[in-house]
């Protein structure tokens, strides 16, 4: 049971490269291929458009449960015989509470890097519903909404589209 949280952050870990990497795809085309292509591409068109994907619950990430949860249900299973076994001798009971610890290191590492995940795209998600938030003309004629808008014209992406 112990080793699950390591066998759980290495699937976490590939699953991030796996996620960076089509993101570094992504910027190669917004970046190298559109400029090449004199924006006939229409990638940033086309990214900007796609509604991203809403779950009912979205406070309950299933990346949160796939990746760390078996780790967590493992660590709290055996919590007790790490924490209270009576008849395992000293030196045993120490190294079975410093790995039990690296176990409870490494599912928050895994946690850690779930949620930088999920929070880009709730980032991306409120960028996209800012921007159909309805405008409306005030008397000076300016631009104004009910809600703050971002101060840029691509919704506050740190990265704006080239082209």
């Amino acid at each position: 049971m112990l080793i699950l949280p390591v066998i759980t952050y290495a699937l976490t870990g590939r699953y991030v490269s796996q996620y960076f990497g089509v993101q570094n795809a992504g910027a190669y085309i917004r970046e190298v291929l559109e400029v090449k292509a004199k924006g006939k591409l229409q990638w940033e068109a086309w990214i900007r458009v796609q509604p991203p994907k809403v779950r009912p619950l979205t406070w309950l990430n299933p990346l949160l449960i796939a990746f760390p949860g078996p780790a967590v249900i493992a660590l709290a299973s055996v919590a007790p015989y790490v924490w209270t076994g009576h008849n395992t001798p000293v030196g045993k009971r120490i190294l079975l509470v410093i790995i039990w610890l690296v176990g409870v290191l490494i599912t928050a590492l895994s946690i850690r890097l779930i949620t930088r995940i999920v929070s880009r795209h709730w980032d991306r998600s409120w960028r996209q519903r800012l921007n159909e938030l309805p405008v409306a003309v005030n008397k000076s004629g300016a631009a104004s909404s009910s809600e703050t808008q971002p101060s840029q014209g691509n919704g506050g992406d740190p990265n704006p589209p080239t082209g």
